[in-house]
């Protein structure tokens, strides 16, 4: 194996003295089968510049001979997952024989086997929450310490119960590792980005209006100042959710859109040309498959700033996750690692989005839902609306009934008759992917899920255009005012490079579409391509 060593997220001496001092405060307390543990031990190998493991647990009576753990500490804005990490980790263990290695970034610890005959990335046997630190200094405060001890403890008592072959080594399953992945994300780099709304709140202005408007979009109280910081926070880790899910359903979607660029970011410098890249692939991905606006579309959140010093491990968790196969997971486990993705503390903090209990697979939605279901959609071929979707707890449940009531419903079917509005994006984006995510095979697989204020959305004046989407002035209808104004420039870049037969006529259309008056709209006797041009825009613009 060839091996790059990097210094990237390098833990100051002094934490990592910090964390062995904790490490064999816990040997000692709780009588472990470990001599102690050092930091630092140098390795022998090759090289002129020796290599340095950053902490070694030996086994009792083994100092500097038997090694039981290795583990290796990043910067918390670093994911324990990264592979270069890994693998760096894995040959400090082959070095000193130890079986096992562990990487952490100081608020997670990942434990891998080291001799286990399967592929490095799958040796992971286990994932462990020892702390919310945000900074490696932060390890000096007293109330840090103390969670930090608390999380170490709990992940070495149970690595022992491995070490000693009490506990047979566990299998994780291929959802509950994207979920960590995933929420690693969030945790990793939330503080950080966290201190760059604040700082966009308090010099720019106009920042600071849309921040305050969009809460109250949210139904939350605005914050008035960075005293307010859990409310930056709360707003950071959704807009982290948010690219978490975006980034998953682009990977998950280019599997069967193979038109679908990969993800390369590498040549980014900053947050901003970080965050346009990311853009421009969202919409080749809404593009060329012709639906999910509501996930790849634009919204104040994605207006938030990318702080320069997380472009480096943003790009590298990217890099990382885009290595993974997804065609060999089922809709089944894809759908639980959406489902998974936000935990239970977090949904409270989101409550107004989400009507959740946690059941045995780890999957959300409560039984009262469910009760609610039970009474009200009695037939498969029932319509239902959702008025405020949240995450979309009932449509996903109310999709599961329907095709309890008909197991031979498909996908297409079941689909076109569910509907959702939501005012904030964020809830619409998670009940759109939360109902997509259900068959992605199929062509005609849009969720008929409206990022819009409900008591702006006009109901359809005929019934035979119910779950169809056939009739424009319907789907006109649905569009805020910003929205009519970008599908007209779209509309009007798009003509200029097409031969339109009637210009006069055209421009008419176009017009009315702008200014919604969509009883003067008659698309009678023009060209197919003008036909499918307000067809495919406006639908894109709709849900």
């Amino acid at each position: 194996m060839i091996m790059k060593m990097s210094s990237f997220g390098y833990v100051e001496n002094s934490v990592r003295q910090i964390i062995v001092e904790i490490i064999n405060e816990i040997i000692k307390e709780e009588n472990l089968p470990f001599e102690r543990a050092d930091s630092d031990v140098k390795l022998e190998g090759p090289k002129k510049s020796p290599n340095f493991a950053d902490i070694v647990l030996w086994k009792k009576g083994g100092v500097l001979q038997q090694a039981a753990l290795v583990i290796e500490l990043k910067q918390p804005m670093y994911n324990p997952l990264d592979e270069e990490i890994v693998e760096k980790t894995f040959l400090y263990a082959a070095i000193l024989g130890a079986p096992y290695f562990a990487t952490s970034n100081m608020q997670n610890i990942v434990l891998f086997s080291s001799s286990e005959n399967v592929p490095l990335m799958d040796r992971r046997k286990g994932f462990y929450k020892i702390s919310s630190i945000a900074r490696p200094s932060d390890l000096r405060r007293e109330d840090v310490k103390k969670e930090m001890k608390n999380g170490l403890r709990n992940f070495l008592l149970k690595f022992t119960e491995i070490y000693s072959g009490k506990q047979v080594l566990p299998t994780i399953p291929v959802d509950e590792f994207f979920v960590y992945t995933l929420r690693t994300l969030v945790d990793s780099l939330s503080t950080p980005l966290t201190d760059a709304i604040i700082k966009a709140f308090n010099t720019d202005a106009v920042f600071k209006r849309g921040f305050q408007n969009w809460f109250v979009e949210q139904g939350w109280t605005p914050p008035l100042n960075e005293r307010y910081y859990d409310d930056f926070n709360r707003s950071a880790r959704q807009y982290l959710y948010l690219l978490a899910n975006k980034l998953m359903f682009y990977l998950v979607l280019k599997t069967h859109v193979p038109d679908l660029p990969d993800l390369s970011v590498g040549k980014t410098k900053d947050g901003e040309s970080l965050k346009k890249a990311l853009q421009r692939y969202f919409e080749k991905a809404e593009g060329l498959s012709g639906d999910y606006e509501t996930i790849f579309g634009i919204n104040f959140i994605e207006k938030f700033p990318i702080p320069d010093e997380i472009v480096d491990p943003l790009k590298r968790f990217i890099k990382n996750l885009s290595k993974y196969d997804l065609k060999r997971i089922g809709y089944a486990d894809l759908g639980k690692i959406f489902d998974k993705l936000i935990p239970v503390e977090e949904r409270h903090k989101l409550g107004q989005y989400f009507t959740s209990q946690k059941h045995a697979d780890g999957t959300y939605w409560s039984d009262v839902v469910d009760l609610i279901i039970g009474f009200t959609v009695k037939s498969p071929d029932a319509i239902v609306l959702d008025g405020a979707v949240g995450a979309g707890t009932f449509l996903i449940r109310a999709y599961a009934r329907m095709k309890h009531l008909n197991p031979y419903l498909s996908h297409e079917e079941i689909i076109s008759r569910l509907f959702g509005v939501d005012i904030a994006k964020f809830p619409a984006l998670l009940s759109m992917i939360n109902l997509a995510i259900r068959d992605l095979s199929v062509k005609e697989n849009y969720p008929i899920i409206i990022n819009e204020d409900f008591f702006n959305v006009e109901p359809s004046v005929n019934s035979n255009t119910i779950g169809k989407w056939v009739d424009i002035n319907q789907r006109l209808s649905l569009l805020a005012k910003k929205e009519r104004k970008f599908l007209f420039r779209r509309l009007m870049r798009s003509s200029e490079t097409r031969h339109i037969r009637d210009k006069r006529r055209w421009k008419n259309i176009l017009q009315n579409i702008k200014t919604n008056s969509y009883k003067r709209l008659n698309l009678n006797g023009v060209s197919a391509w003008e036909k499918e041009a307000v067809s495919t825009y406006t639908l894109c613009y709709t849900a």
